[in-house]
């Protein structure tokens, strides 16, 4: 289906509107979404920094806790009368030690346990007994014998299961090493203090509206772990500028240099989206109702303009479809008039040359078919009255008529120019050939045998004329007479099996030459000038069945046959051409 002008028009228009609206909303969404993004930057960068100066404050207050408890007296005393007093009474004293320890516990409630190791391995702990051996074990494990070998004075633990408020639970533990001033000197107390990581959890979720932060320690692992993001795919990830870009998320960091953590604030891409989705879809209808409004205009406006085009169009087509009666008339008063005018002027012209060419056409087709079957080689006319003047000589009278009657058959038949005759019947040119056959029996005694075979309902189909003869005067000429020896030459005339016209001349000569077929179908002359007729020859026959059928259901093919000779068939059309002259 062809396109109108004035749909390429209005499709034009809508392209370059749709474009440049396309690129204003590219270019704003752009710059708003760079802004949008920056300020959620700003607003969710000041929330991390705020979650992480919470999570400061419990490390600061445990810290605090810490010290307080590094330097109580009670706590000292309750030690040195465990080590010195009377072993009965020992559950007694620590049971104060309990009860000292609880207080600092009440006073942070981010507290979970305390305990301390002292250097004579001695456990002091807010539940006395009960959890004495849980941190006494956490002294036979690999991070807090590094941290004993270690030169740090504090470190805080890496996630491990504690029994914080009678649940065992994810915790961290603050460890420390510290001496009393009445200790002598290279004696090591050690204080852990668990935290609960559910509080963090609780602080965060505060401070980010739901959306768990992640937190991780030096090594990784999840001390709060997150329900958005997995502390594994951040690992390897890039945190160049404090931003980290993951599939569905936008991930600010943060580091927490006191204590070693890592705070990762996950965002989905769907709040940062969700501005720009809401400002896209507002620019996408305003441009549909924009569009709508310039199609119903710009097809009013371009309707008007271009209904002279039209009827210049419709005239074209109905000259073009071979009515040349029409003319268009449009009366615009711009180019479009003159335009008219030329093709109405060009249309007049047109029928007055075709006219002529017509006539002269005509003319110029006769002249070549004309030309065509009076195509007789010089040299066939010549030997042939030799022939007759040779049977005379031997006083064959007979024989020497029945040539010279068939030459005059022969010659009637093609040499006929102004006659107008171009197609024969089957049974009209099997005479034709047999005429010929005659002469050539004279002029090559006993060389070829030839055999004619016709289907009775074809006799009297009609064909072109000068068909036959030419294909069995080459097969003499250039298959039998170079063998040196006779030959047999068939012509089958017979009905395809689709119900065309078949003619096959067959002979056991010499055979087809690449070379000089292609010379013979190209119409050039043969190396041996005097080797029989060429201007009647492949290339002419050829020639005349394109010309006379105009390329409708014909085909003309040479063929080797297998053990030597040739085979030349023809398919024409039954009851002859479709377009004829």
């Amino acid at each position: 289906m062809k396109i109108t002008i004035r749909r390429k028009l209005l499709l034009s228009i809508i392209a370059v509107l749709t474009a440049l609206y396309l690129v204003v909303c590219v270019v704003t969404c752009l710059f708003v979404r760079g802004q949008l993004i920056r300020q959620a930057h700003r607003d969710n960068r000041q929330v991390l920094l705020q979650a992480g100066q919470q999570l400061d404050v419990v490390l600061r207050m445990t810290d605090m806790t810490a010290r307080q408890v590094m330097t109580d007296e009670d706590l000292y005393a309750v030690e040195e009368l465990t080590r010195s007093g009377d072993p009965s009474r020992k559950f007694v004293t620590m049971a104060r030690a309990d009860s000292i320890l609880r207080q600092y516990i009440a006073l942070n409630p981010f507290v979970a346990n305390i305990a301390v190791i002292s250097s004579d391995d001695m456990v002091f702990s807010n539940r006395g007994p009960l959890l004495a051996d849980d941190f006494r074990a956490r002294t036979d494990t690999d991070w807090f014998r590094a941290f004993m070998e270690s030169p740090e004075r504090s470190l805080v633990s890496d996630v491990h299961m504690a029994i914080t408020r009678n649940v065992e639970q994810p915790a961290v533990t603050m460890c420390y090493k510290y001496r009393n001033i009445q200790e002598l000197a290279g004696r090591e107390n050690y204080l852990m203090i668990d935290i609960d990581l559910s509080q963090f959890a609780a602080i965060l979720d505060s401070e980010t509206a739901g959306h768990r932060m992640l937190v991780t320690n030096g090594k990784g692992q999840a001390i709060v772990p997150s329900l958005l993001v997995e502390a594994e795919s951040l690992a390897v990830a890039d945190t160049a500028g404090g931003i980290l870009e993951l599939p569905g998320f936008v991930i600010l960091h943060e580091s927490m240099e006191s204590a070693g953590w890592n705070l990762y604030y996950p965002i989905p891409r769907s709040e940062f989206n969700r501005p720009i989705t809401q400002l896209l879809l507002s620019l996408i209808a305003a441009f549909l109702l924009v569009l709508a409004v310039s199609i119903y205009v710009l097809s009013r406006v371009i309707g008007r303009i271009i209904s002279p085009v039209h009827s210049i169009t419709t005239t074209m087509q109905a000259a073009y479809n071979g009515n040349l009666d029409v003319e268009a008339d449009v009366r615009s008063g711009d180019e479009l008039e003159i335009l008219s005018d030329c093709f109405n002027k060009l249309i007049s012209d047109l029928r007055a040359h075709i006219g002529k060419l017509m006539e002269q056409e005509q003319v110029k087709k006769q002249m070549q078919l004309d030309l065509l079957m009076s195509q007789i080689h010089p040299h066939f006319i010549y030997n042939t009255l030799n022939s007759a003047v040779y049977l005379i000589e031997e006083e064959e009278g007979e024989q020497a008529i029945e040539v010279i009657y068939s030459l005059i058959n022969i010659l009637q038949d093609t040499v006929r120019i102004g006659s107008k005759e171009i197609f024969t019947t089957v049974e009209g040119e099997i005479l034709l050939t047999r005429s010929y056959l005659a002469i050539a029996a004279v002029r090559y005694p006993g060389m070829f045998r030839a055999d004619i075979n016709c289907d009775p309902a074809l006799l009297d189909e009609p064909i072109p004329k000068v068909l036959i003869q030419p294909l069995v005067e080459n097969a003499i000429h250039h298959g039998i007479l170079p063998v040196g020896r006779d030959g047999a030459i068939t012509v089958d005339i017979l009905r395809s099996h689709d119900g065309r016209l078949v003619i096959r001349v067959e002979d056991d000569g010499v055979g087809v030459d690449g070379r000089k077929l292609d010379d013979a179908l190209r119409g050039r002359p043969p190396q041996d000038a005097t080797a029989g007729t060429h201007g009647v020859g492949l290339s002419n026959i050829r020639n005349r069945i394109s010309f006379l059928y105009n390329e409708a259901g014909h085909s003309f093919a040479v063929i080797p046959r297998e053990g030597g000779g040739t085979r030349v068939e023809i398919c024409l059309p039954i009851d002859g051409p479709v377009t004829a002259g």
